[in-house]
């Protein structure tokens, strides 16, 4: 992923007010932006774009999609994203931002053919009317996907122990929880590389919940494995994610 202007000052404008945030409600994931306080038309706009290769099994076939996301340090009003040798893809509203665009697949759009390779070419324009592009370089490794091999309760008030089998080459994990809709009910903090299991509590030190779980009630639970871009650092790598790796598991809130 690139930023087409100062990279300080996007990410002093945008990460400061939603850093916490970021990393606790990820791509559809960990994506979100505080209100910045400064009008949009005081300042030039500033992007910062990134195409994220999701990895996951659908029936015994592991598939992948590319999902697409375009943030920005004022209010957005399009963006869309060429791919290698294709055509252009609109992003859309993200759901809770005005400073975020994105384009996420859905299971049809997942393929066992790989992603296409090299410069996804994103042009974004702001409501202050000021257009800029960007350029993401993709080059797909085909992370593998985390097999989840503990899921149990214990406790009160309950806390959910998971556990997984690690992946090679990952960079991190975390945990979700959706509903049977899909929608996002819990998400907790990325965990280093080494670590295999984590604790879904309603701690705050757990991760950010959407609304409390509800015994006998059914969810998805998943367990992300996580890289990012080989540029990325420890203060803008949430905003350059290679792949995601999505392991999947229907439980029932409070039953082993």
């Amino acid at each position: 992923m690139r930023i087409n202007s100062n990279k300080e000052s996007l990410l002093n404008n945008v990460e400061m007010k939603s850093k916490r945030n970021l990393k606790t409600v990820l791509f559809a994931f960990l994506l979100g932006f505080a209100v910045i306080s400064c009008n949009d038309k005081e300042v030039p706009l500033e992007i910062n774009t990134d195409v994220v290769i999701l990895n996951k099994k659908i029936g015994d076939v592991v598939k992948r999609a590319p999902a697409y996301y375009a943030y920005g340090n004022q209010a957005l009003d399009s963006a869309s994203v060429t791919p290698p040798g294709g055509t252009a893809v609109a992003l859309e509203a993200f759901e809770g931002s005005v400073f975020s665009l994105a384009k996420e697949p859905g299971n049809a759009d997942f393929s066992d053919v790989p992603p296409a390779e090299g410069n996804y070419v994103f042009s974004v324009t702001g409501m202050n009317g000021e257009t800029l592009q960007s350029q993401d370089a993709v080059d797909f490794a085909g992370l593998g996907i985390p097999q989840i091999t503990k899921d149990t309760f214990s406790g009160t008030p309950e806390v959910l122990n998971v556990e997984w089998t690690t992946v090679t080459g990952t960079d991190g994990y975390f945990v979700k929880l959706l509903d049977t809709t899909g929608k996002q009910v819990f998400s907790g903090y990325i965990v280093v590389s080494t670590v295999d299991e984590y604790t879904v509590s309603g701690a705050s030190t757990s991760g950010s919940w959407t609304e409390a779980a509800v015994d006998g009630q059914t969810y998805i639970l998943q367990v992300n494995a996580i890289t990012f871009d080989d540029d990325a650092t420890n203060s803008d790598n949430i905003y350059n994610i290679s792949e995601l790796s999505i392991a999947e598991k229907q439980i029932v809130w409070g039953e082993n």
